[in-house]
């Protein structure tokens, strides 16, 4: 089991966090320790650091559910990706509605995006994100999927923590790979061993 109030004293100590940590900061950590302890505690602690470094990384270091560009609404998000596509960041306005109605744009601590990666984690988990996107908005039920994830490899086909983290393997930096292969390996890589060093005081 994770000593919390070490691990919650030791963020407050860094400057990744500004020596301080939100409510929502905390609460959000907290759903992702309590879905790792409560299914997945066997597995390698790195695991665990990395997958909370990759969700600092993706949600700006708030640790909860975002919007894609951290929108505050619906509208909000489907403009910020219209602007991406406006602007050539993007090949394809992902964020247009759907069929449905419905639009795919970003969502949750590791952004899901695109139509049909919704209808697999519907299939995965067993809930209707297809017809409910905002259910990855919900803490609970994203820290399961962040979770998963990455252990999993959802994300990227081949890319899952096992291959990154096991009796041979200690790589931080390629483990950007199960996300994203971006640039930010590296700085991640930085953040998982804070957070490494926050879960492995047992006393």
């Amino acid at each position: 089991m994770i000593n919390r109030k070490f691990f919650f004293d030791f963020l407050r100590g860094l400057y990744l966090f500004q020596y301080r940590l939100s409510k929502r900061q905390v609460s959000g950590t907290v759903d992702l320790l309590d879905c790792w302890e409560r299914s997945y505690s066997d597995y390698d602690d790195r695991w665990l650091a990395y997958i909370l470094a990759s969700v600092y990384h993706e949600t700006g270091g708030f640790m909860i559910p975002v919007r894609e560009g951290f929108a505050s609404t619906d509208a909000g998000a489907r403009a910020h990706v219209w602007r991406l596509y406006r602007r050539g960041r993007i090949s394809r306005n992902y964020a247009a509605p759907a069929k449905n109605g419905l639009s795919y744009y970003g969502r949750g601590r590791v952004q899901n995006t695109w139509e049909e990666n919704y209808i697999k984690l519907e299939r995965r988990f067993g809930r209707p994100f297809h017809s409910n996107p905002d259910l990855l908005l919900d803490s609970k039920i994203d820290a399961e999927v962040s979770i998963v994830g990455h252990i999993e490899g959802i994300w990227r086909s081949g890319h899952a923590l096992s291959r990154y983290f096991n009796q041979r393997a200690d790589n931080w930096i390629g483990a950007r790979l199960i996300v994203n292969p971006d640039s930010n390996g590296r700085v991640i890589a930085g953040y998982a061993k804070l957070f490494y060093a926050a879960i492995s005081y047992t006393v």
